[in-house]
């Protein structure tokens, strides 16, 4: 009872339409290769009590490999809620209609990500977080969708056209052969 007052006071606190991501790791006897999705969901929707409070779901981020990595498996899971949390990177997971643009996204976020080294350090010696937090805006700017070339996945870097112009474009295409 004392956690549902709790998880009461949390869910009061988010805006009306939240909607969770899912991140689930472990590691399973019958697999020898690691296996991972990255599932939108077209509509958000109750998934039971999947989530510590009830929120429907639009993401979905499943991993599951041979045991001994469990750990590895951890970070990975990590990471990935780290990136859903990032509002970059969150739209383009809502817009996304490649593996590639999901991993452009993934790119960009972990580009401008700043990683500290857990345990003890010296204070004398350490970076000083910065004076203003970056603007967004400019990221969204950077972000620019993967080409292919010659089979090999890389990331072509276009001056001229966003990765939110390019999913828009993607998305029209997309949109034309369903008709």
């Amino acid at each position: 009872l004392e956690n549902d007052a709790k998880n009461v006071l949390f869910l009061k606190k988010l805006p009306k339409d939240a909607e969770a991501s899912n991140i689930l790791v472990g590691e399973v006897d019958f697999l020898e290769e690691p296996f991972s999705a990255f599932i939108r969901l077209q509509n958000s929707t109750q998934l039971g009590d999947l989530t510590e409070v009830s929120l429907p779901t639009r993401f979905l981020f499943i991993l599951l490999g041979p045991e001994s990595a469990v750990q590895s498996y951890h970070e990975i899971g990590r990471s990935i809620a780290g990136s859903l949390a990032d509002e970059v990177f969150h739209q383009v997971a809502y817009k996304a209609k490649t593996r590639e643009q999901i991993v452009a996204g993934l790119d960009e976020f972990l580009d401008q990500v700043t990683v500290l080294p857990p345990g003890e350090w010296d204070r004398n010696i350490r970076i000083e977080p910065p004076v203003s937090i970056p603007s967004q805006e400019s990221r969204k700017q950077l972000l620019h969708l993967p080409s292919q070339d010659n089979g090999k996945k890389s990331l072509h870097h276009d001056s001229e056209t966003s990765l939110e112009e390019k999913i828009d474009e993607e998305e029209e295409k997309y949109n034309i052969r369903k008709e």
